[in-house]
């Protein structure tokens, strides 16, 4: 509605407009409640959340380890074999 429009609508009849007002906060509540919906408060996947760096943050600090292997873990790798069964030379050209 325009300025004017709405001048007109309160000169006849102040109560349409309060009516008005009323609907505006409702709908303003529910896009707030729709806005504030991740994957925690609702049943939407967690990919639908998209990156937030506050909760990232969050969950770094809830752990004080260091990313990464931690000390005293033994590591699982692959081990150089002692007698290969084929050998690839990758000379350089330049």
């Amino acid at each position: 509605m325009k300025r004017d429009e709405l001048r007109k609508l309160l000169e006849r009849d102040p109560e349409a407009i309060l009516d008005l007002i009323e609907t505006l906060f409702a709908r303003i509540e529910e896009l707030e409640r729709r806005l504030n919906k991740d994957s925690k408060n609702s049943n939407r996947p967690p990919s639908s959340d998209g990156l937030s760096r506050k909760d990232r943050r969050a969950r770094e600090r809830k752990s004080r380890k260091k990313p990464g292997g931690q000390k005293g873990h033994e590591g699982s790798q692959l081990k150089m074999s002692a007698q290969p069964d084929k050998i690839n030379v990758h000379s350089v050209e330049k």
